[in-house]
């Protein structure tokens, strides 16, 4: 589009000047003067005014998967204002997925010093995402001259999986590591059987465990901390890949996945059963506990942090390999797909329970000593009772 303009302007120059000189007549050529002028002080506005522009992302650090990122795009002008109009592109990446998006932008000038824009953008995948400003360039009054603009700092923000509401209903009881009541004495956790120890309430306590008789001779509020049983052995396993027998899966199925691991997790929190979420990374197992809502919260971080491999087809004989069987005797297995012969393997060693995200309708079915519960990616974000 700057070429045609610049063309144009040449053209009536080229005219201007040939009428002077053929015509004869000086006020042609005084107009042809005021044509120069005129250009060269729209490039100097522009160089002035890019010079003085600043550009940033602003938003919310943080939202769910389905929400709004409330992104906003601020330009800060100085005192010399562009007057031509400012373009660039707008890139999305998602570190998670490992995909990125880019989105033009054109902005015409504002005689604001401050203008903000706001970017509806959600396209429902979860992760760690950073937006980003490139090839911002801001154009003269004329469109006759450009000159680039310097896009400032990257945005980053984690967009969390959604979390359902999820009720684990364990067909059986969780197997311990030994019978009786055993407690850690170094750190408290979630069982109401044994008191821990005592402190002062901390938002997000629960309201539960409030020692109320405590609090009001104190006259402040006092929790009691529970103990924390050391022998459950529930691992919840999540295997994410972008293909899976060399079939693509879709974003809803691998959304699916993150969402059901974090709402299970979330469930089985709030029924005080302390349990293990894995996954591999790089090839090697990583272990997270989940025993408080500060582990939970921090074995999410981990979780948007990673990168989804593309195929998991030997995760599952890494884990036989690991011999995780003596370590756990439950095992929650969460992916787009399951290699029958290997699972059927796990199930030898120790329980196993698939959840699989499925675009169609939810399903349940028993494998070769081991269960299959399919859940469908359109009802995933609603209210379920899962029996494991």
């Amino acid at each position: 589009m700057m070429k045609g303009y610049r063309a144009l302007y040449l053209a009536a120059m080229v005219v201007t000047g040939l009428c002077g000189i053929w015509g004869g007549k000086y006020l042609a050529l005084v107009f042809l003067l005021a044509l120069v002028l005129v250009a060269v002080v729209s490039y100097l506005q522009m160089k002035i005014s890019a010079k003085e522009l600043t550009v940033e992302i602003t938003g919310k650090g943080s939202c769910r998967s389905g929400q709004d990122m409330e992104l906003r795009l601020e330009l800060h002008y100085g005192q010399h204002r562009p007057a031509g109009r400012i373009a660039g592109d707008l890139l999305f990446e998602n570190h998670l997925f490992g995909a990125s998006r880019s989105y033009p932008l054109m902005l015409e000038s504002r005689h604001q010093k401050r203008v903000v824009y706001e970017i509806p953008f959600d396209d429902g995948n979860c992760g760690l995402r950073r937006i980003s400003l490139e090839k911002m360039t801001c154009y003269d009054r004329l469109g006759l001259f450009s000159c680039q603009v310097e896009p400032g700092e990257p945005f980053v923000c984690t967009v969390y999986p959604f979390e359902a509401q999820i009720h684990t209903d364990f067909r059986q009881h969780i197997d311990r590591e030994q019978s009786g009541e055993i407690y850690d004495s170094r750190r408290s956790g979630t069982d109401v059987s044994e008191v821990f120890g005592l402190r002062e309430y901390q938002e997000g306590d629960s309201l539960q465990s409030i020692h109320w008789k405590l609090s009001s001779k104190l006259n402040q509020l006092i929790v009691r901390e529970f103990g924390r049983p050391i022998n459950y052995h529930t691992l919840l396993f999540l295997d994410p890949a972008l293909y899976f027998k060399e079939q693509p899966v879709s974003e809803k199925a691998l959304n699916g996945i993150f969402d059901l691991t974090v709402s299970v997790s979330r469930g089985l929190l709030e029924q005080n059963i302390a349990h293990f979420v894995g996954y591999l990374q790089g090839g090697q197992f990583q272990c997270l506990p989940v025993e408080s809502e500060s582990s939970y919260q921090d074995m999410v971080r981990n979780l948007m942090n990673d990168k989804i491999p593309k195929e998991n087809e030997g995760t599952l004989f890494t884990l036989l390999d690991m011999q995780l069987h003596q370590r756990f005797t439950k095992m929650i297995y969460v992916a787009g797909g399951i290699y029958e012969d290997m699972a059927h393997h796990i199930s030898n060693l120790m329980n196993l329970t698939v959840l699989q995200p499925v675009e169609g309708d939810s399903d349940y079915y028993c494998g070769a000593g081991y269960e299959v519960i399919s859940v469908s990616t359109e009802e995933i974000r609603g209210q379920h009772i899962i029996s494991i």
